[in-house]
């Protein structure tokens, strides 16, 4: 029997630390529920660099679509919890840090961050003109 290639989609993250993958579990829940919903007709690979502060996200899958959307859900859960929330509260082996920060509370904290940063960009274009 002849193996059909699936689509392959690679997502590389910034960490600021790389705990054991087995030890956030909102991380191993996000690569369960792919897992799950791929089923036979995929996979998921996530591991570190060995030389890089990054996290590797690999998902083959049955469409090109499909394949892009589980990477990138994936990947947004990584990029937050070692990325975004250890930017705003540190070490994620504190549990007592995990539960000080949100998903929703750090990401309003990001987008008001990004909104004075566009403003403040768009008054430094008045200035240059």
């Amino acid at each position: 029997r002849m193996l059909s290639p699936y689509p392959q989609v690679l997502i590389n993250v910034d960490v600021h630390s790389k705990p054991d993958i087995e030890s956030v579990p909102e991380i191993v829940d996000a690569i369960k529920s792919v897992e799950s919903e791929l089923g036979d007709r995929g996979r998921v690979l996530v591991r570190y660099s060995g030389t890089q502060p990054i996290c590797r996200i690999m998902v083959e899958g049955p469409s090109e679509g499909k394949t892009q959307r589980y990477c990138k859900q994936i990947s947004d859960i990584i990029f937050f919890f070692l990325f975004l929330a250890l930017s705003f509260v540190g070490d994620l082996g504190n549990r007592e840090n995990r539960i000080a920060v949100s998903p929703v509370s750090c990401l309003s904290l990001v987008t008001a961050t990004a909104k004075n940063s566009q403003q403040h960009q768009k008054e430094v274009d008045k200035i240059q003109i």
